[in-house]
């Protein structure tokens, strides 16, 4: 599934025209002390980024820090499959280079 927001769910479920202005991306990086683990990618529509004061990039290094991120977007958040999502990107011609690595699981 994709880490879309519920608005973001509802523009691809409706087939809603966006543009890549609208979409904000924000960058999760998880850390084992100072060592990289993986990142995650979320995606919000502009009004939401600026509504829940998000930042773009998150450096995630304890549990603490990974439930504070959480309880801000939690609430916020919808369901998306990833290949409806890929294809409605596509279609409305939005291009994130790494949205096209996503797991199709």
């Amino acid at each position: 599934m994709t880490n879309a927001s519920k608005s973001v769910c509802h523009r691809v479920k409706n087939n809603l025209p966006v543009d890549q202005e609208s979409i904000v991306v924000i960058n999760v990086a998880y850390m084992d002390d100072a060592e990289f683990l993986y990142d995650e990618n979320y995606f919000f529509t502009k009004d939401e980024f600026e509504k829940l004061n998000l930042h773009n990039n998150y450096k995630i290094i304890s549990d603490e820090d990974e439930d504070s991120f959480h309880s801000l977007i939690k609430e916020s958040l919808g369901i998306e499959c990833v290949q409806c999502f890929k294809e409605y990107m596509n279609k409305n011609n939005i291009e994130f280079k790494f949205y096209e690595n996503l797991p199709l699981d």
